[in-house]
């Protein structure tokens, strides 16, 4: 009994030092959060038992940030502005579900499910209060590609025949008759895409090493052959997006986009060979819409559930309810997630928490291209940059829950726009920026 105790005591001592020292610094809770995901990916989860929760090294991070979050967020509570209302109403909400499901269905389950949003609350709680002097900015944003480096490496010592990416448990995911070599999951994938954004965004409007030209078409390239078709179409609506918000990106596009498709080429013949192997992995990805009827059909039994009830609609249901619809296939009621992160806000959150959560989300689009903010020094390397970074978060939230390592982002721009100081830079192309007749302002 004495020992426990002891433990006990350390275990709590650990733990707030650790949550003193990521409130007093955001960079350092970003490397660990970073470091404890690529972990997870390229070793798998590594899960402990306590109690009755299973934690990996990510559930240990995420806990320490988001007590890290409600330190540093409780400091700006009393300042008026926008943000701080939505975010303080949607974490109000939240909670709300959170509590009535552990009420109904106990701690444990309640609180596994209610890991799956906390990306969304470390961006409001965590990222959202970030220092935002240009250093503190640069450095975030050059972890961040360092970590999709880190991210590439795991899926090419995967590819080599290393046991190594086990914690994607479709790696080799079968999908018909096809048999798909993804070393990645979406998540990472996605992580990968913000990655080839901010990239090109950098070779575009700042000065670097020539090896730094390289990255994006490496990102482009793995993108490729990972075969996630949602970051495809991410990335597609972010390049369909370009001649209106960035015109000097969208001419770098091309030689880009023309040697990421060389490099993926080569790529997918050394992983799947030369016979017609890789010609069937990409029609399949590109024409398949097997997977989008089903999800379709699960966000369509989800969303006009039986039970529904005003304050289901309003406010969710509680966090830990099962997530049942009805099968054609089988005939049965089975417990499927929503894969979208709408649907699952809704769900959980209603429409009250989910309309909040929009604004969060889309309202860095409608101002990172302003004049106020477009030429800013503290938007590195671009505000375009950010704000395609935006758009690929929105439409990878069709399909996919966000995911701790990408949404923090939306946070991190919210602290920019609400930041001051900033005062132009000179960009190689900086009025190609034409967004300029947006609303301005905070």
């Amino acid at each position: 009994m004495l020992l426990t105790a002891l433990l006990l005591l350390i275990g709590m001592s650990v733990f707030a030092t650790l949550t003193y020292f990521a409130s007093r610094n955001v960079l350092l809770g970003w490397y660990c959060l970073l470091a404890a995901y690529v972990f997870g990916v390229a070793f798998g989860s590594q899960q402990a038992v306590v109690g009755n929760l299973h934690l990996d090294p990510s559930d240990t991070v995420n806990i320490i940030l988001l007590a890290a979050g409600l330190i540093r967020f409780s400091r700006v509570l009393g300042r008026p502005g926008l943000f701080r209302v939505v975010g303080l109403c949607f974490i109000l909400v939240f909670f709300f579900s959170l509590i009535r499901g552990m009420l109904i269905f106990g701690i444990v389950p309640a609180s596994n499910e209610g890991r799956t949003y906390v990306g969304e609350l470390l961006s409001l709680l965590y990222f959202a209060t970030i220092p935002t002097d240009e250093v503190t900015i640069k450095k975030f944003v050059k972890a961040y590609l360092i970590f999709g480096c880190a991210l590439v490496g795991v899926a090419i010592l995967h590819y080599l025949g290393l046991n190594i990416g086990p914690s994607y448990e479709a790696l080799f995911s079968s999908v018909g008759d096809i048999e798909k070599n993804r070393a990645l999951p979406s998540a990472a994938a996605e992580a990968l895409a913000i990655c080839f954004i901010f990239s090109i965004g950098w070779v575009t409007h700042r000065r670097g090493s020539r090896y730094l030209s390289y990255l994006p078409v490496v990102f482009g390239g793995m993108i490729v052959l990972l075969q996630h078709r949602t970051i495809w179409a991410a990335l597609l609506i972010c390049a369909l997006s370009t001649p209106f918000i960035d015109r000097a990106i969208a001419v770098r596009l091309i030689p880009v986009g023309i040697f990421a498709g060389i490099l993926a080429f080569f790529l997918a013949v050394w992983v799947y060979g030369t016979n017609s192997s890789a010609t069937d992995q990409f029609e399949d990805s590109s024409t398949n819409l097997g997977t989008w009827g089903y999800r379709v059909e699960t966000w369509d039994g989800l969303l006009f559930d039986e039970d529904t009830t005003l304050l289901s609609v309003l406010a969710g249901e509680p966090v830990g309810t099962p997530a049942l619809h009805f099968d054609t296939y089988s005939g049965t009621y089975v417990e499927m997630p929503a894969h979208s992160e709408y649907i699952n806000l809704y769900i959980r959150v209603g429409l009250i928490g989910l309309i909040l959560f929009l604004v969060f989300l889309l309202r860095p689009i409608f101002l990172l291209c302003t004049q106020r903010f477009r030429n800013s020094s503290l938007l590195f390397p671009s505000s375009s940059s950010w704000c395609l970074v935006a758009i690929s978060l929105v439409a990878y939230g069709v399909t996919y829950s966000f995911d701790s390592n990408a949404i923090p982002f939306v946070g991190v721009a919210t602290a920019l726009l609400l930041s001051g100081g900033h005062e132009s830079i000179d960009m190689y192309d900086s009025g190609n920026i034409s967004l300029s007749s947006m609303q301005e302002g905070i």
